[in-house]
């Protein structure tokens, strides 16, 4: 989907959004989250070719197929866990959405400590 037609359905969904929340804030809330999955499935070819491309760079860089897929997943939960939060705090939930996005730093960092070891791990290689 090109820019400017999602530009246009952004818009055309605020104003839609607006007027629903003023007598509906619960259909408001659903309706906001259907378009976020309608965005996500709309891109999801412009995705694929990211994803594409960097599996291909990652090839002829050398690199292990297990760092990419560690930053796949890093780049998927924070995405996931920013709709989420956003979601919440369009329920007017801001609690739970900060709780949201702290789970995500947790499952980040945790995906972080095999990468830091071998990068320390190599790095005490070159040491003498």
């Amino acid at each position: 989907m090109d820019h400017l037609r999602l530009s246009a359905l952004a818009l055309v969904i605020v104003s839609l959004l607006v007027y629903v929340r003023q007598y509906r804030s619960d259909l408001a809330i659903l309706l906001s989250l259907a378009v976020g999955i309608l965005v996500f499935l709309a891109i999801r070819a412009e995705l694929a070719a990211v994803v594409y491309q960097l599996a291909e760079l990652a090839a002829r860089a050398g690199l292990q197929s297990v760092y990419l897929g560690t930053v796949l997943k890093v780049i998927g939960i924070s995405y996931l866990v920013g709709f989420a939060a956003q979601a919440c705090r369009d329920a007017h939930e801001n609690v739970v959405g900060e709780q949201v996005e702290f789970a995500g730093k947790v499952l980040i960092l945790f995906l972080a400590v095999p990468v830091m070891m071998a990068v320390l791990d190599s790095i005490l290689e070159l040491l003498p």
